[in-house]
């Protein structure tokens, strides 16, 4: 076969390689939204170079320029076309993190260099002929590709703070009513002890909180944060406090009853309400044996629907209290 094949197409490659990152650029978000300008046009190039590739190597492969790479000729072949084309598929990814949202500018310049780096490496190995470059491309991708994932990942994390604490700003500056309505439990520890942080800065928290027992709709949520210091509320408030877990019982009893299943949300307060207010010895919580039986009777009947739920333990009052 002509020399002047394989030349020509690999410079179609690199011109490819070339259209492809001017059409990355002028993709105006992420390589997500698929009905973005432009989209088609990038992943058809895309598409297109990677034939150009297989073509251009299988014209190498067929004159023998290649022969010095691999000794058998079948291993050859799977080395050099298996090869592209995991190298196309590092590009896919290559090319959708020079312009992902997901990340910032700097790894957009970093994985556009990358972008251009590994087509022109291939255009290199097939030019000269060199296996070591091949190898490079492919082990560069390789590592360029999960390099791409894992910054994706972090990104995602850093951006889902941001917003978590952007959400909790707005939440602080709209008052006490809207913190309250992420005081759930389900979010998990870490977000919970970030809410239960900013509703202490707030100035006679305690007050605030307590003013929310009188909502229906806050009312489960206020006893959840306020039993999680009992030994700061006085006797009246505890009193209070019992009322709601009273009230949340019977709420979940009812889901319970009429759906056979029940908020998990109600579920939660209600748990970490109990385990707060049993384990603060006093005569207010020796008059509350009843609403702490009834409350464990309910929740266990929400972990027979959920078996991730919890148990309120029986010895959560005894143990608990005595220590």
């Amino acid at each position: 076969m002509p020399k002047i094949v394989p030349t020509i197409l690999l410079c179609a490659a690199g011109l490819l390689s070339l259209w492809i990152l001017k059409s990355d650029q002028d993709v105006p978000g992420s390589y997500t939204r698929w009905g973005q300008l432009n989209m088609t046009v990038v992943w058809g190039l895309i598409a297109l170079r990677g034939l150009v590739f297989a073509l251009a190597f299988s014209a190498l492969l067929a004159s023998g320029r290649l022969s010095s790479w691999v000794s058998a000729g079948g291993s050859r072949a799977v080395l050099v076309l298996g090869g592209l084309v995991l190298c196309e598929l590092a590009a896919c990814n290559l090319n959708y993190y020079s312009v992902s949202e997901k990340l910032g500018a700097a790894h957009h310049w970093t994985f556009a260099i990358l972008a251009a780096l590994l087509p022109a490496c291939l255009i290199a190995s097939g030019w000269l002929p060199s296996r070591g470059l091949f190898l490079l491309a492919l082990a560069g991708s390789l590592i360029a590709w999960i390099a791409g994932s894992s910054a994706e990942s972090a990104g995602q994390v850093r951006r889902a703070a941001e917003v978590e604490a952007n959400q909790l700003d707005t939440a602080t500056q709209q008052g006490m009513s809207s913190l309250l309505a992420w005081a759930d439990p389900m979010y998990g520890p870490d977000r919970t002890q970030k809410l239960l942080e900013r509703i202490e800065q707030q100035p006679d928290w305690i007050h605030q909180v307590a003013q929310q027992l009188d909502d229906p709709g806050r009312a489960s949520a206020a006893m959840f944060v306020l039993c999680r210091k009992p030994a700061l509320l006085d006797e009246g408030l505890q009193e209070r406090c019992w009322s709601a877990v009273r009230a949340t019982t019977e709420r979940l009893d009812k889901q319970l009853r009429e759906t056979g299943s029940g908020m998990l949300t109600y579920g939660y307060q209600l748990l970490e309400a109990v385990k707060g207010l049993a384990g603060c010895p006093c005569l207010v919580r020796e008059r509350h044996r009843k609403e702490f039986a009834a409350a464990r009777e309910v929740l266990a009947k929400l972990h027979a629907t959920a078996l991730s739920f919890p148990e309120l333990e029986e010895t959560a009052w005894a143990t608990v209290g005595n220590k």
